[in-house]
């Protein structure tokens, strides 16, 4: 049995371009020629018995896994209406979960931030020392409305100081 290797089809391809390549009894291909046979956009035939046998296993696993989707599909169908009958049972009292993934996302770029206000705080710890203690104040701050948002605490205490550039008299 002889193998045809990529580099094999590259030479006779700048030899001569082909668009049609017909495989002789008793060759194959490596994986490199099939690759560049189908980056090329060559028509590939064999007669051998091996593509024939591969083909028609492709068929049966195609057909298999056609018959698994079609019961998958049946099954899921059968949850869905389980699930809205449920939900046609279910009393007003029981508030449905709606928006689940806004509180998530509210909640990851919070933390985000928070950690925003970490490294700030570190980096400014080396150069002014007042300006971290005002960063540090504020990401407490922060902290304290993120914990209020998440029903851990409440926001009684902050005390926000106006701006000294831009107040209500310069605006």
């Amino acid at each position: 049995m002889k193998f045809i290797t990529e580099i094999d089809l590259r030479d006779l391809y700048r030899k001569e371009p082909f668009t049609d390549y017909e495989l002789e009894p008793g060759t194959r291909l490596t994986p490199g020629a099939r690759q560049f046979l189908s980056d090329k956009g060559i028509n590939m035939f064999d007669d051998g018995p091996y593509t024939k046998r591969n083909t028609a296993n492709k068929k049966q696993t195609v057909e298999k896994k056609q018959t698994v989707e079609k019961k998958q599909a049946v099954e899921k169908k059968e949850t869905v209406e389980k699930v809205q009958i449920k939900d046609e049972n279910q009393t007003p009292a029981q508030p449905k979960k709606k928006n689940n993934w806004k509180k998530k996302k509210l909640y990851s770029k919070m933390k985000s931030t928070e950690a925003l206000f970490l490294i700030t705080e570190e980096e400014l710890l080396n150069k002014d020392i007042l300006w971290a203690q005002n960063v540090i104040s504020l990401g407490k701050q922060f902290t304290k409305i993120k914990n209020a948002i998440q029903g851990k605490g409440s926001v009684e205490n902050l005390c926000i100081k106006e701006c000294t550039a831009i107040n209500f008299s310069n605006y």
